[in-house]
């Protein structure tokens, strides 16, 4: 009777461990039996939380002594069951007597359970079984716009939190690896993210396209790369060339490149330098076709002088152009649509964290905004004492110095209609000082000045004679006609200034 004891368990012992684990992999049933099925769960948060702990990674007994991969999908929720359903997709399958060699395979798995009490969700939000999540639309509206952000996809529509953002007046670039698009300031609708929506990715200087020939920044531009690992930016729908070391760079409008003057005035040429590079942007339902082509001069000197490339790391650092020298800004008058600047990386980052704080601001009618912060030409007011308000302040003076309503005045001449005139200054109408100028309110007193008495120059030695200034009668109204001409020349002066 031990024998048969024996004899029973030795043939008992390998389908527990397979039952157990298999190759390092827990099975499929036991680590289900683990994540407690069975057990009714005070809400639907903690029986979703036990159903999601099943193993992502399992293997399933079969016939002959094989064993399935099993790959864990999510878990569902069975709104009218109350309870969660988990799915496994068979994905390969080994022998026994390897863990290495596996074999296709295919077939599901699946395990119910996890029911719960109480709603599925809180009031005021519904089940969403694309994103398996409790959504609620009045609070994916009460979200704040996005910062600098962008989506991998061909599409200006990110999902934050089941929540869907979406960005019509920012741009998509696509070549023929891909598409990038740029999110900045991105709102959320309201809705339900769909299958398939992009989480968004930010802390990034720039998204590029999957082969890294086309990178759009923050602000929209595209960053085409340079046959000299560096990558030279521009602004959506521009075309030109831009020189950075021996590279030429020439964007043109349509699918073929149309070269430029090849022989350069140094007596170097230019070859062409890898394939065309085809670019579509969408931005604000507008399309635009373009392509760009890189030339690289036959004996390494520079192909022009604007040196407009910089680092193709992606690290956002380096010397940033348009073509001219000149940088450019537009957008941003209100929250419908980023700014877009040019020629200067750190002002355009400056500009848009101040676009995307002010609209946060206006969001949650923290303050009233009007104008826009990177115009300098513009006037811009911002009301509140908070600390976003405070900070726009900020903003606006790094970026327009001490003209901040842009009248081209500093601001300390400035009036607000509070002034009250000292005695005798002009008329009694607060906000208007009138101050009358002659030559009675200039210090007349110091050099060439004092009491009006002739300076005593004495003797001047020219070493073949000497001369007596001081007897001389042309001398004294000499000076007195410079002094009177230095006065003159100070007053109108003075008085351009303060009329600046």
């Amino acid at each position: 009777m031990r024998a048969l004891i024996v004899l029973f368990l030795l043939l008992l012992a390998p389908l527990a461990a397979n039952a157990q684990t298999y190759c390092g992999l827990p099975t499929w049933m036991g680590s289900v039996s683990n994540a407690n099925p069975n057990t009714t769960y005070p809400s639907r948060g903690a029986a979703q939380a036990a159903c999601n702990s099943v193993t992502a990674l399992t293997v399933d007994p079969t016939s002959g002594g094989w064993f399935a991969r099993v790959q864990k999908n999510a878990c569902t929720l069975n709104v009218a069951a109350k309870n969660f359903t988990v799915t496994g997709t068979i994905i390969n399958s080994s022998n026994s007597s390897n863990c290495g060699s596996t074999f296709a395979a295919s077939g599901t798995k699946t395990a119910t359970g996890w029911a719960f009490t109480g709603d599925a969700c809180p009031a005021g939000s519904t089940w969403d079984a694309n994103t398996q999540t409790c959504f609620s639309s009045d609070a994916c509206k009460a979200k704040p716009a996005l910062g600098p952000t962008f989506t991998g996809g061909a599409s200006p529509v990110a999902c934050v939190d089941g929540c869907k953002f979406s960005a019509p007046g920012n741009a998509c670039v696509t070549t023929s690896s891909g598409s990038a698009c740029v999110l900045t300031g991105a709102k959320p609708t309201g809705q339900a993210c769909a299958v398939g929506d992009a989480p968004p990715i930010q802390d990034k200087p720039q998204q590029c396209t999957p082969n890294g020939e086309v990178c759009i920044k923050p602000d929209g531009q595209h960053c085409m790369s340079a046959s000299n690992g560096r990558q030279i930016c521009w602004r959506p729908g521009e075309t030109g060339e831009k020189d950075d070391g021996p590279v030429k760079q020439k964007r043109d409008a349509g699918t073929n490149p149309i070269a430029p003057n090849l022989q350069l005035p140094s007596g170097d040429n230019l070859q062409p330098s890898g394939p065309p590079i085809q670019s579509t942007t969408t931005n604000n339902n507008t399309t635009i076709t373009t392509v760009t082509q890189n030339y690289q001069t036959e004996h390494g000197t520079n192909a022009g002088s604007s040196n407009a490339g910089e680092s193709g790391t992606g690290d956002g650092s380096g010397k940033e152009g348009d073509g001219d020298g000149d940088g450019s800004a537009s957008g941003g008058e209100n929250c419908e649509a980023a700014p877009v600047i040019s020629g200067d990386p750190v002002l355009a980052m400056v500009a848009t964290q101040a676009w995307a704080t002010r609209c946060a601001v206006e969001a949650g009618n923290a303050a009233k905004v009007t104008g826009d912060i990177g115009d300098c030409a513009q006037a811009f007011t911002v009301e509140g004492t908070n600390a976003n308000a405070q900070q726009l302040r900020a903003m606006r003076a790094q970026i327009c110095g001490d003209d901040t309503n842009g009248n081209k005045r500093p601001d300390w001449t400035e009036t607000n209609g509070t002034e009250e005139p000292a005695p005798g200054e002009g008329d009694d109408e607060p906000g208007f000082v009138a101050k009358t100028f002659s030559l009675d309110n200039l210090d007349s007193s110091g050099f060439l000045g004092g009491a009006g008495s002739c300076p005593q120059m004495g003797v001047v030695d020219l070493s073949f004679t000497q001369v007596d200034l001081s007897n001389a009668s042309w001398w004294c109204p000499f000076v007195t006609m410079c002094r009177g001409i230095l006065l003159l020349m100070g007053f109108f002066i003075s008085v351009r200034l303060l009329m600046e």
